[in-house]
């Protein structure tokens, strides 16, 4: 049976669940760079960045848009994997690869290589785990290989990441996977071994171990603080008490977790693998399967990558989905 992976955009939903109505597909063959779907990304502009496997993908309401290396253009994107997106100001974006990060420009629709730099001066080129916007003009790049990345804008407005290595005893000798600020500031990490770290207001990074195996932070719309583990469960971070408490248990969320997003009223989207698509209702406290059932398949019980709302309300879902006949595109009523 051959395996699609797809990109989906609910246009509506009811109050409680997802109910799907005007479906947009994208596949490898329907405009997606490529069907292997790691993360999905709104900008200031309210286009859909989808970084994959082999490409990059830019919705811009209506089309997809779709770049490649290009062997001797060295404003193509850098490496055909793409690996995340994170705006630098309306106009610029960075975009991080399997092997540096890149500048994206919308004047010219030309991305340009921003330098990683070790702390020895050498240039070095390393896959870009995430971005993250931290403070007004801060920004910091996880990578593997070893420590992470922190841009410097030099006065002729020239730029690098410079890759930090000295602090990683802090942190068990495990490289960031996350950087995170809340809304109050306050500075988090997620290390390689599932660790939380959160920077005191003395510099030091103080380790939160009841929260284990933890794939993501988010904060809610409410302003609460999550971590989701990628096997088990969710934690709730207690600002009163200064720990995480687990408020859902790993067979709660159905499956291994790829992404954990916000949505709307204090839900959160918990994108699993085999699990489906759930939702956290933190006024219930509880964990609820998606309702969307599209055609062919059932989302509460296919592999979902990521999910987000964007600014209009549609929902975009990133899925491995096992078809038992040929996709179907368009208009899908539940």
């Amino acid at each position: 049976m051959r395996i699609f992976i797809l990109t989906i955009l609910f246009s509506f939903w009811g109050a409680l669940g997802l109910s799907a109505q005007n479906v947009l597909f994208f596949d490898s063959k329907k405009g997606l760079s490529n069907s292997g779907v790691r993360n999905i990304y709104e900008d200031s502009r309210h286009n859909i960045w989808i970084t994959t496997l082999s490409g990059l993908s830019r919705y811009d309401g209506v089309k997809m848009n779709v770049y490649r290396h290009e062997d001797g253009n060295p404003f193509s994107l850098l490496h055909d994997e793409s690996t995340c997106v994170m705006e630098y100001d309306r106009n610029h974006l960075f975009v991080g690869t399997n092997s540096g990060v890149q500048m994206y420009d919308y004047e010219t629709d030309k991305f340009t290589k921003i330098p990683i730099v070790s702390e020895s001066g050498d240039t070095v080129a390393a896959r870009v785990v995430s971005i993250a916007h931290i403070g007004e003009k801060r920004f910091m790049m996880c990578l593997t290989g070893g420590g992470h990345g922190e841009l410097e804008v030099a006065k002729d407005g020239s730029m690098v990441f410079r890759r930090l290595t000295k602090r990683l005893a802090e942190t068990n000798n495990a490289i960031p996977i996350q950087f995170f600020e809340d809304a109050k500031h306050n500075l988090w990490l997620v290390n390689a071994r599932g660790q939380v770290y959160r920077k005191t207001q003395k510099g030091n990074l103080k380790v939160y171990d009841e929260a284990r195996n933890v794939r993501k932070i988010c904060q809610s719309t409410s302003g609460n603080l999550y971590a989701v583990s990628i096997d088990d469960g969710l934690y709730y971070y207690d600002k009163a008490a200064d720990q995480f408490r687990q408020v859902a248990t790993g067979a709660d969320l159905g499956g291994a977790v790829y992404g954990f997003n916000a949505w709307t009223d204090g839900r959160m989207f918990i994108c699993t693998d085999g699990g489906g698509l759930r939702v956290y209702d933190e006024k219930t406290g509880n964990v609820t399967l998606s309702t969307i059932k599209v055609s062919d398949f059932d989302l509460a019980t296919s592999n979902v990558k990521d999910a987000i709302c964007d600014s209009y309300g549609n929902v975009w879902v990133g899925i491995y989905w096992k078809p038992s006949s040929s996709i179907r595109c368009g208009r899908t009523i539940r």
